[in-house]
């Protein structure tokens, strides 16, 4: 019986806690209209997470948030949501 080799993993992947499931890669949209645009490749809060810079696609707003938190992220210009890291 032969093995399939496993994909090699990305540093990132390597030292993250948390698996990628797709809502920090640039272009995901969250359902409150919020586009990931990249990663800063700053320091998040928590272990092994990082800063992503995010725009609202209604007002056009750039701001920083936790990787944890996009899928989850209000505008805080138009839709009343905590201000992010600074980016």
């Amino acid at each position: 019986m032969s093995r399939v080799p496993k994909r090699a993993r990305t540093k990132e992947e390597q030292y993250s806690m948390f698996p990628d499931k797709g809502t920090t890669k640039s272009g995901y949209v969250n359902p409150r209209d919020q586009e990931v645009i990249r990663n800063t490749r700053k320091a998040g809060t928590g272990r092994g997470l990082w800063i992503y810079e995010l725009k609202c696609r209604k007002c056009g707003h750039h701001y920083g948030a936790n990787g944890n938190y996009i899928h989850s992220r209000k505008c805080p210009k138009c839709q009343g949501g905590q201000p992010g890291p600074s980016l």
